[in-house]
């Protein structure tokens, strides 16, 4: 018997789903986690009955259609996958939870309903539960697959019901971009691995954090742990594609070992195929290498199965600025905002388009609206990249204040000082700046990537200096 919306808590509700959206049949999709989100969200509103193929077409993957249309086909591949993924997560890590969340076949409006507990078997109906246990190992061998290469099992990827919502919450966290919400990340993560040393996930998601903007540490510090987590997280599942994945975003941002990334990227695909952060990380690199066109293409790849992934259309907007193809970048980067009106991706990428391509003044409203959006506070590079577009707007009293900003921060948390460079390039001071770029350089700033292909450097590209920081930084 399933029980109506209205009879469940709606925060409760939402926890689960995120908690869904955290496990590995999830994670590693934009797309299926939008999905489930956006159409719990409408069922917890009352709202089942406007669940239509047209109007979810529209409303989460920003299909353009004709009202009357009934069809899209992105829809139902999607609401099928999600609606296995479910079976396998309830099957699986999911065994346990309170709140079951179903999407019956031939609808998109999903329904709740408690778990119920069963009597312990009795002779009478022991063969029930032998019968039940013989369709468990069946679906289990199938989860197992997916999570599994070359004949292991998938016990990395499993832990007690307490342990796996302590993993849940410092996903949670981990996805937040202030310095409370990450260090509670931290803690919780680390607590997970405590508990449970085989849990392959929490070791992947700290080292992640660890490594991706903003870092509250100096980036030696978090890619030394880093480093020491993916390692034993190889280790225990030589065949996650995750954590390869994560690997070859150290190797990229922190080793600056171009080869060794683009092996670890493209193990990752071959270890999942479907997957869109592997061909998501590859096309960065490829963006970053001055290879916009195979960035391009290898975006593209990811688009067929996720079109509208607020991460890959970033992506794809910055392959394209790095390769100067300008108005196509800026069309990408619109084409995310409208889809993900809120996404810090698409608002600071639009901005660094305008910003590099000249259009100063349209740089600076994309870039404070960023800053009016995300004030909570906001991220020191948001900073660093408005500062550079008043200083090239002429504004030079706004861009020293930055400046002073980011130097009065800088004595509380790591301030990569490739962000105040930027800034004395737009102003004009070539000597601070490259001084500046030097100290990046020498503390493995994450940030140096971009230093091979951002057209707002090329006031200083010819510059002896800038070119031996391009040396030590690899780049073919």
């Amino acid at each position: 018997m399933r029980d109506p919306a209205s009879t469940f808590d709606g925060d409760a509700i939402r926890a689960q789903v995120r908690r869904i959206a955290a496990d590995p049949l999830f994670a590693q999709s934009d797309r299926l986690k939008q999905f489930l989100e956006h159409v719990t969200e409408r069922a917890l509103e009352g709202n089942c009955g406007e669940l239509k193929e047209s109007v979810l077409a529209m409303e989460i993957f920003g299909r353009q259609g004709a009202p009357e249309r009934t069809d899209d086909s992105v829809v139902r591949v999607t609401a099928s996958k999600v609606r296995s993924r479910l079976r396998e997560y309830y099957l699986a890590n999911g065994s346990e939870d309170k709140i079951v969340i179903e999407l019956p076949k031939g609808s998109y409006s999903p329904v709740f309903h408690h778990r119920k507990l069963h009597p312990k078997p009795t002779h009478r109906n022991r063969w029930i539960v032998v019968a039940a246990f013989v369709i468990f190992a069946v679906a289990a061998t199938a989860i197992g697959a997916r999570l599994t290469r070359g004949g292991e099992n998938a016990s990395a990827y499993k832990t007690d019901p307490v342990t796996y919502n302590m993993y849940v919450e410092g996903s949670h966290y981990a996805k937040q971009f202030t310095g409370t919400g990450r260090n509670k990340s931290f803690e919780m993560l680390r607590a997970v691995i405590q508990r449970a040393p085989g849990f392959v996930p929490a070791y992947v998601t700290l080292a992640e954090t660890l490594i991706t903007p903003p870092q509250l540490r100096p980036p030696w510090e978090e890619a030394s742990e880093a480093r020491l987590l993916l390692a034993k997280a190889l280790e225990l599942a030589p065949w996650s594609a995750e954590a390869h994945t994560a690997m070859g975003i150290l190797k990229t941002y922190y080793d600056w070992d171009w080869p060794a990334a683009e092996q670890y990227f493209r193990r990752a695909i071959s270890l999942n195929p479907g997957g869109n952060a592997p061909h998501q990380r590859l096309a960065e690199l490829l963006a970053y290498e001055g290879r916009a066109d195979e960035a391009v293409r290898e975006v593209e790849f990811a688009l067929k199965s996720d079109p509208v992934s607020d991460r890959t259309l970033t992506v794809l907007a910055l392959a394209y600025y790095f390769g100067r193809r300008f108005d196509q970048a800026v069309d990408a980067a619109k084409k995310n905002i409208e889809v993900h009106a809120n996404s810090r991706g698409g608002h600071l990428i639009l901005g660094i388009i305008y910003d590099g391509s000249g259009h100063s003044k349209e740089a600076i409203t994309s870039l404070e609206r960023l800053m009016a959006i995300h004030k909570d506070p906001a991220p020191i590079g948001y900073l660093g990249a408005l500062g550079h577009a008043y200083a090239a707007a002429g504004r030079r009293d706004d861009a020293m204040r930055l400046l002073r900003q980011m130097n009065d921060m800088s004595s509380k948390v790591w301030v990569s000082p490739l962000f105040m460079a930027r800034v004395y390039v737009g102003l004009g001071m070539k000597d601070q700046a490259i001084d500046l770029i030097e100290r990046a350089s020498e503390q493995h700033d994450p940030n140096m990537v971009w230093m091979k292909e951002d057209p707002r450097m090329d006031p200083i590209r010819s510059h002896p200096r800038y070119k031996a920081v391009l040396q030590r930084l690899r780049f073919k």
